[in-house]
């Protein structure tokens, strides 16, 4: 009988044992389902994270873009306005230059007619009296013998045969006459008339000769002043040419200087603002690179966090299954402790059948599972075979992950929440 009841004491412990061996390892299973369900949602919610900071940066980043280029063509039409105009005024500059150039170059080409039709007037008017004082001149030299005798005797025939000296001769011999009648035929108060008569034509001769050089005197000082006025006009319608010239080259010479000055300008102005362009350029691309950096930056900073999170939810989900496989195996143990107890216990009082009864009680109950937060919590049973023993819950708790709170940017480059 001693050994009848110490064979059913131990196959009551082996089979005690085998319950408490099968709930510890449902209890372990259900703990690392709970832990894979808490690490998977925490790799969801750091994967959500990271592919919402990245959709953020490249939005972040393709604003920055979007602005750069905004301004790019910005700063370019303006710049392509300002030098457009810039080129229109030079060229209305350049050409209001050439008009007024050519209105003071035919105003003078119209005085340079003017004074030319003048002094052709002049020319008309005096060229008698220049003329006529030439010939007087000449008349006078051959009077006085200056060309030779021939022009003298030339000279003085001409004044000799004239009508002129022949009609005073005429005129002045007959008034000898008839003063010769009128006094009897005596003579001419005490002259003798045919003596009087003798000298009356080479003495009327002498003074028509003196009176003809003293006329072509007059004509040769009228010629004189005639020509020195020709000769004057001449002077100044040779300088009023040279000046009319001079004032056309001037005029000239202004316009292609000032229209030379326009085209510097043009071009230091249009230099200028393709400068401007270049540094406006170089300031949006650094303030677009400095933004691009920042964002990735913030980006890789954020990510960083949120790996970081990650690793540190991971490890607290590590510990406090190992936590609470520690004492599911802790209770494994007792249970294992208890059914040899209740085993020896039953034997010493040969209450088999309470002990299989505990046993069936302890067989029939399952190992449970609770769901807290969308994980599942394992929930240990008893692993003893008394029926009233109350088991322990695990020490394993499990927490929803919390997302973060530090990582990100808001807008375009200061930190924010996601």
């Amino acid at each position: 009988m001693t050994f009848v009841a110490v064979g059913v004491g131990v196959a009551v412990a082996a089979v005690g044992a085998g319950v408490a061996a099968s709930n510890a390892s449902a209890a372990k299973s259900a703990n690392s389902k709970a832990a894979n369900a808490r690490t998977q949602g925490a790799t969801m919610a750091r994967d959500t994270n990271v592919a919402a900071l990245t959709e953020a940066t490249a939005v972040a980043k393709q604003k920055y873009i979007d602005v750069y280029n905004t301004m790019q063509a910005g700063i370019k039409n303006a710049t392509a306005s300002q030098k457009a105009a810039l080129q229109q005024a030079t060229d209305q500059s350049k050409k209001a230059y050439v008009d007024l150039t050519k209105q003071l170059v035919d105003a003078s080409k119209a005085g340079l007619v003017e004074s030319q039709k003048a002094w052709e007037d002049s020319q008309k008017y005096l060229n008698p009296y220049s003329e006529a004082g030439t010939s007087a001149i000449v008349g006078q030299q051959d009077l006085v013998g200056m060309n030779g005798n021939d022009k003298q005797q030339a000279a003085i025939d001409l004044i000799k045969n004239g009508s002129q000296f022949k009609e005073l001769a005429a005129q002045g011999e007959d008034a000898l006459l008839q003063n010769k009648a009128a006094t009897g035929g005596g003579g001419i108060r005490g002259g003798n008339t045919a003596g009087a008569l003798a000298q009356y034509r080479p003495q009327m001769l002498q003074d028509l000769i003196d009176k003809q050089f003293i006329n072509l005197g007059n004509l040769s000082n009228l010629g004189v002043g005639a020509s020195t006025n020709l000769a004057t006009g001449r002077t100044a319608f040779g300088q009023e040419t040279s000046n009319q010239i001079n004032r056309q080259g001037q005029f000239e010479a202004d316009s292609t200087m000032g229209q030379g000055n326009l085209d510097y300008a043009n071009t230091m102005g249009q230099s200028a603002a393709d400068q401007n362009l270049i540094l406006t350029t170089a300031e949006q691309q650094a303030a677009r690179d400095m933004g691009l950096s920042d964002a990735e930056y913030a980006q890789i900073m954020g990510i960083a966090g949120y790996q970081s999170d990650y690793y540190k939810e991971k490890a607290g989900i590590d510990s406090g299954k190992a936590l609470a496989d520690g004492q599911i195996i802790q209770q494994r143990n007792s249970a294992y402790g208890q059914a040899a107890t209740s085993a020896i216990g039953s034997i010493g009082s040969g209450s088999y059948g309470g002990a299989i009864g505990s046993l069936s009680r302890s067989k029939s109950q399952p190992n449970e599972a609770t769901y807290v937060d969308g994980y599942t919590q394992a929930k240990p049973t008893n692993f003893s075979l008394n029926a009233q023993r109350t088991a322990q819950p695990s020490y394993y708790q499990p927490q929803p992950i919390q997302q973060s709170q530090q990582y990100g940017f808001n807008g375009l480059n200061s930190p924010r929440s996601f």
